[in-house]
This record gives structure tokens, sequence and C-alpha cells, in this order.
């Protein structure tokens, strides 16, 4: 049976997921798989460490946390 959810949470160590660009990727594949439609990831992760590795995803994750606050809160 496949287990989807309404929001996958990662505070913890997610900028090991950061150290490439394919450990990234899969991540957002693996994530984007457990959630439902609609559904949310909320992660944190320190942004100088994925500056040095993979400054792209800076301004994924920081557009993608500010669409995030917009839409729950407004």
């Amino acid at each position: 049976e496949d287990i989807q959810a309404d929001l996958v949470c990662c505070l913890q160590h997610l900028q090991l997921r950061f150290e490439t660009e394919d450990k990234a990727r899969r991540l957002l594949s693996n994530v984007s798989f457990l959630l439902k439609p609609r559904g949310y990831f909320f992660g944190i992760t320190p942004e100088k460490v994925i500056a040095k590795n993979c400054c792209f995803w800076i301004y994924v994750f920081s557009f993608f946390f500010l669409w995030l606050l917009l839409h729950l809160f407004l």
C-alpha cells in the first residue's frame, strides 16, 4: 500500500542531501512521491551550507518557503 502525506517535514540534516545535485534531486523526487496532490514540504537547512555546495537551490527554497508562508497564512 502506498502511503501519501499532506505534509512532509524535514527539520534536521537536510543539508546532507545537498552535497551533490543528484542527491538534492533524489530528495525532492522522494518527497514529491510521498506527498498527496497539493501537499506541502517544509524543510530547514543552513543556507550557508547550500550556498557552498549548490547555490541554485537557495533560490528554489527561498522562493518555496515564501510561497508556503503566503499560502498558509493569507
